[in-house]
């Protein structure tokens, strides 16, 4: 399933259960770095374990673990009521803007090379931002939902 920019649609739409991998493949002459903040019902990182990202690779219970580059396997049913949205993100490591990356795109699946939905983006998408929100999973009436974000 192709998604776009700003869209959003309940995860169980295109997935069964709550393992899934969400994978960022971003093409740039830059290092990005890729990151992924659990957040509370306010918007809030609560517990700094829940921050996701090359020196902290696993979330507690390993319900979040960043594998090479931009791939995010996780585990929702582990995750504690107190994070509500997991918010993934890319970042320019050094100088550089988003504006200066190649076709890149972003994907939910469930099984390895089984692509459910797939969001493509480029850098004229963006302007001097050296980071993006590239895509939210959150919590909307007990249900899991995603969010293709694409925001600077």
């Amino acid at each position: 399933m192709q998604i776009t920019q700003g869209q959003r649609l309940p995860l169980s739409s295109i997935l069964q259960g709550t393992n899934l991998t969400l994978s960022i493949a971003i093409k740039s002459p830059h290092v990005i770095d890729y990151a992924c903040f659990g957040v509370d019902a306010q918007g809030k990182l609560s517990d700094d374990r829940y921050m996701v990202f090359f020196n902290q690779p696993n979330s507690p219970c390993s319900s979040i673990s960043l594998f090479r580059g931009g791939v995010f396997k996780l585990d929702l049913s582990t995750l504690p009521e107190t994070i509500d949205r997991l918010v993934f993100t890319a970042s320019i490591d050094g100088p550089g803007a988003m504006r200066d990356i190649e076709q890149s795109s972003f994907a939910i699946e469930q099984a390895t090379d089984t692509k459910l939905a797939i969001c493509d983006f480029r850098g004229k998408d963006f302007a001097a931002e050296k980071a993006i929100m590239v895509a939210d999973l959150y919590r909307k009436n007990g249900e899991w939902r995603l969010q293709a974000n694409l925001q600077g």
